[in-house]
């Protein structure tokens, strides 16, 4: 089942704001999960056995990344602290050694967005955000949800107007080119990005 989500405008609503539009869609996913719809069957018009009831999950949540950020709490890609939504490297640490081998950062994720919902003051949220890139997001109120697996770009935003292009350009060549660590042939040797284009030709 697909559940689309419009909010109403004229403008774009904040992260927090999302929220109450979310929790309409939390409040009825949570039974939908826990207590499942009971499913009439002929012989059985006056209930179910257990086994005939039917549990729902969300397994996803399909938006392009301005909004997966607000949706699921996390810091943009552009902030110092967290801009990753799957483990715990910093900025300063994207491209290096330790952004190979960084832990998931569940757990912390999830601390961090109650620890968010208690403030109530605008200035200390927003500082809090800042520092710590999280914010509550009313999906955390669902037991099975991991914001990190299960929040999806979706393909026209990922595919279509360049998400792919700037990864290929920030990470690919930034990283593998612009360093000089796959080098082009010179005029009598073969290296490496002949190496890699004859794998790709073969």
């Amino acid at each position: 089942m697909l559940i689309p989500v419009m909010t109403a405008g004229p403008k774009e609503p904040t992260a927090d704001e999302l929220q109450f539009y979310l929790k309409q869609i939390v409040d009825q996913l949570i039974p939908l999960y826990t207590r499942g719809i009971l499913i009439k069957m002929p012989l059985y018009q006056n209930g179910t056995p257990a086994d005939l009831s039917d549990s729902s999950a969300c397994i996803g949540v399909v938006c392009d990344h301005p909004v997966a950020v607000k949706m699921c709490g996390f810091g943009d890609h552009g902030h110092s602290i967290l801009p990753c939504t799957q483990c715990t490297v910093t900025q300063e640490e994207m491209f290096s050694d330790p952004a190979l081998c960084n832990e998931c950062k569940l757990q912390r994720h999830l601390d961090l967005a109650q620890e968010y919902a208690i403030l109530t003051d605008p200035a200390a949220r927003k500082g809090f955000a800042k520092v710590q890139g999280v914010r509550w997001y009313e999906f955390t109120r669902l037991s099975y949800f991991n914001p990190s697996t299960m929040t999806i770009i979706d393909p026209m935003h990922n595919l279509l107007i360049g998400m792919s292009c700037l990864i290929i350009k920030n990470h690919w060549y930034a990283l593998w080119i612009a360093s000089n660590t796959l080098r082009g042939n010179t005029g009598k040797t073969k290296r490496e990005l002949h190496v890699i284009h004859s794998y790709l030709d073969s």
